[in-house]
């Protein structure tokens, strides 16, 4: 049997055994044209959902230790005639080659709607097109937990052998460009013949624990993010909301939790005092000994019912009182307000106090300075130029190690190129070879370094160099 049978064979009970569990691609009824796939490939591609969900071809199908290969933009397809028949067509786990990789966790219990697979926990919004696809067979394990990439505005997650993202304010789930990312990384390897220069991928050197919970509470109720996550002075995660702040230890991210944001900014616990005779309030009785404690307004118990509950909230601190013209009451990790003037929809909200932890507590981003330098100012058309770049942290004085900075190049004719460089030694450099075929003598390249950090904007050094 030849390989063109076999194919044809084995995507039949592929199509037959997908069909059976559901696991057909919603795309793949009506696949987009499959531009530069290589014939052996073709139908696997179109039953996996074709261009508009593995991207086009990057290059030619290749072969190397015996196996069978092809990147497109998203995914590198592999045939391995050695496996059992019905299994020989798959994916890599380019993933596993991008050292982004969260610590695995326990499974969380008494959560019977939480998919947990090998440790980390399968993003629901994701979960449907990770079905789609075919699972764990076809898309690998997860990584990481989900993260909120800010730069872009949109939740990712990365398995073993695809990267799934959706934007904000959007429902559709797309791939992440693996192939791309790969050929980024190595645009001389086989089967990277097209171009890849936009192709980066930028590492998150702290774990982001906190989308669930902020998905599940809803935006409303936490308020835009403030900052990245980071390690407070105590250890702990933390990562600070408009509404609120979350933390959580490191070596458990199951534990999330809030801080006591209204005490932490200077609210003080007032003293207890009767119930009131007011069929608005309800009384929750915290000094049993004196069978005293603080008034709560209903709406404001069906709101914190419908957030969390009171654990989340933890008890009054105060009684309701007037600021801003707003009605305003404490809790240990939030305030509430109600607006009267607000639409009825909007009247009761948490209020914002995290820009007052912000500016007044212990989140400090760390001070980080970058050099930058080519090796040739000048060089000759075809020349290879070698770019380096040093990160320090002035705040613990000493270098910063596996900080990844990316580069930005203008060419002459307004074209713009991306890189990243490779992870910074203990020493805080790093170095990235460039080559830049097409440029002529009297060309001036100019280039910008820049490293991101979290909670401030990316620090940049821009320079250039003459080709002549």
């Amino acid at each position: 049997m030849n390989l063109r049978n076999t194919t044809s064979w084995i995507l039949t009970w592929l199509t037959l055994a997908l069909a059976m569990t559901g696991c057909i691609p919603a795309s793949a009824a009506e696949p987009t044209p499959a531009t530069g796939i290589d014939a052996r490939f073709i139908e696997f591609y179109n039953l996996m959902g074709g261009e508009r969900t593995l991207g086009q071809a990057l290059g030619p199908a290749f072969t190397q230790g015996g196996k069978i290969f092809q990147y497109t933009e998203n995914v590198l397809m592999v045939y391995d005639e050695t496996r059992p028949i019905g299994d020989r067509f798959n994916f890599e786990p380019l993933g596993a080659t991008f050292g982004i990789q969260d610590a695995p966790l326990p499974a969380p219990a008494d959560q019977p709607d939480v998919r947990s697979l090998n440790g980390h926990i399968l993003f629901s919004d994701f979960a449907p097109f990770f079905d789609t696809l075919g699972g764990v067979r076809f898309v690998g394990y997860p990584l990481t937990e989900v993260r909120w990439n800010p730069e872009k505005s949109r939740y990712e997650q990365y398995f073993e052998k695809m990267g799934f993202y959706r934007r904000e304010n959007e429902t559709e789930v797309r791939l992440l460009p693996y192939g791309k990312i790969a050929c980024q990384r190595a645009p001389s390897a086989p089967g990277c013949s097209a171009s890849i220069s936009e192709a980066i991928i930028e590492n998150a050197h702290l774990p982001q624990p906190f989308l669930p919970i902020v998905e599940r509470l809803g935006h409303d109720f936490t308020g835009a993010p403030l900052s990245e996550p980071y390690l407070a002075a105590d250890g702990m995660l933390e990562q600070i909301y408009e509404n609120i702040v979350l933390a959580v230890h490191p070596g458990n991210l199951r534990t999330i939790g809030l801080r006591a944001l209204p005490l932490l900014i200077g609210h003080q616990r007032a003293a207890f005092v009767p119930p009131l005779n007011d069929p608005l309030m309800t009384f929750m009785v915290l000094d049993p000994a004196t069978g005293l404690g603080h008034n709560i307004p209903r709406p404001f118990l069906t709101y914190i019912a419908a957030h969390g509950g009171q654990e989340l909230a933890g008890p009054p601190i105060g009684e309701l009182f007037e600021t801003e013209g707003v009605r305003r009451q404490c809790f240990e990790k939030y305030c509430l307000d109600f607006d009267p003037t607000a639409p009825p929809q909007a009247q009761i909200r948490p209020a914002a106090l995290g820009r007052v932890y912000l500016r007044q507590h212990n989140y400090q981003p760390a001070a980080f300075s970058l050099l930058a330098w080519e090796a040739q100012s000048v060089i000759t058309p075809g020349q290879e130029q070698v770019l380096g770049a040093r990160v320090f942290n002035e705040t613990v004085n000493q270098p910063m190690k596996d900080a990844e900075p990316t580069l930005e190049i203008t060419l002459p004719d307004g074209v713009i190129k991306k890189w990243v460089f490779p992870p910074t030694s203990a020493s805080g450099n790093t170095y990235l070879k460039i080559n830049l075929p097409g440029l002529k003598s009297g060309d001036l390249v100019v280039y910008k370094i820049c490293i991101s950090q979290p909670g401030s904007t990316p620090l940049c050094v821009s320079d250039s160099w003459l080709v002549r």
